[in-house]
């Protein structure tokens, strides 16, 4: 089921989980490769997503790099992170 959630076609077939970091017992970033076509043409095919709270609410951020310039997986988890504490520091 997890899987499908992250698919872009919703096929779990599709995706392949790499890395997967969690704290306090709940997922908070999956570094991930999905081969399903995307609604957005160009991007590669690795992808970093974080689940956090924010003010009693789930959010989801994404980041992927593009065909021309891809992310390494340092680079991206990186700009995840960087992202990721932004959005928290600037709602705090």
């Amino acid at each position: 089921a997890g899987r499908a959630l992250l698919s872009q076609t919703g096929d779990p077939a599709t995706v392949t989980v790499r890395d997967v970091r969690a704290s306090a017992d709940r997922v908070t970033e999956v570094y991930f490769t999905d081969t399903a076509p995307g609604a957005i043409g160009g991007v590669q095919a690795d992808q970093w997503r974080a689940f956090f709270d924010l003010d009693n609410r789930l959010v989801t951020l994404s980041v992927q790099g593009t065909d021309h310039d891809p992310l390494s997986q340092a680079e991206g988890t990186a700009l995840l992170r960087a992202a990721v504490a932004e959005i928290l520091r600037v709602n705090s």
